[in-house]
């Protein structure tokens, strides 16, 4: 679990599930979104907001736009190869300075 989470997962408030339709984006909407979960997650006292994303997936440019980085990449030989499952991005938000 090290390897997938190196920050560990006390702390983190996880996003699974965070979708536009095709014909709202480009409206501020997913920024409304990620701002909602970030304060869903300093009223719950974590450090970070995480989430999970396929490498290839057009939302990963607007994760990286709102502050968000990759901390791990994960490809599985065998899931690749047999069933056509590409490269998953753990991305992390930091929601809290050192300070507070």
């Amino acid at each position: 679990m090290a390897e997938l989470f190196p920050h560990g997962l006390e702390g983190s408030y996880f996003v699974f599930d965070l979708e536009v339709s095709s014909k709202a984006r480009r409206l501020g909407i997913g920024r409304q979104l990620l701002d909602v979960a970030t304060s869903k997650a300093k009223e719950a006292h974590c450090d970070r907001i995480c989430l999970d994303v396929a490498a290839d997936n057009d939302a990963v440019q607007f994760y990286i736009r709102m502050g968000m980085h990759v901390a791990v990449e994960t490809r599985i030989s065998e899931l690749a190869d047999r069933h056509g499952v590409g490269t998953h991005l753990h991305m992390v938000l930091p929601v809290r300075d050192s300070a507070e």
